[in-house]
Formats: structure tokens, sequence, C-alpha cells
């Protein structure tokens, strides 16, 4: 196992920092527009709670009309 010294550290990050050549306004753009992509691919908020709060009505609708058909059929059905 190899210790460094931390001027050897530091000089090896300085020597990989150099080969790297970030442009900043480049990083900021293509940021913007994977952020952008993204958000337009995603379903948002705006779509999706409507939806759910439609799906959860027909839920509850079924679920009253269940409930409210269920004695009338076993009363039918203890009458015979």
């Amino acid at each position: 196992m190899t210790t460094l010294v931390d001027a050897e550290l530091r000089a090896m990050l300085e020597t990989r920092a150099g080969r790297v050549a970030v442009d900043p306004v480049a990083a900021i753009a293509d940021g913007l527009r994977r952020a952008s992509t993204a958000s337009a691919t995603r379903p948002s908020a705006r779509r999706i709670v409507p939806s759910l709060a439609a799906f959860g009505a027909v839920i509850a609708t079924v679920a009253v009309i269940v409930t409210l058909a269920m004695p009338t059929r076993w009363l039918r059905d203890r009458q015979r």
C-alpha cells in the first residue's frame, strides 16, 4: 500500500484538474436543457392531482353504491 504525501497528492490533483476543461456557461446551459426535457417528459403535479381526485371520486362512488346495494340484496335473499 502506498502512502502519499500531501504535496504529492496536491500535485496529482492539480495535474488532473489541468486536464479537465469545463466551461461554466456550457455546464449551466446543459443543466437547464436537461431540466427542461426532464420536466417535459415527467408528469407534473398539475396533471396528476386532478387525475387522482377523479379516480378517487369514482372509487368512492362505487363503494357507496356497493354498500347501499348489499343490504338490499341480503334482505331479498333472506325473505325467500
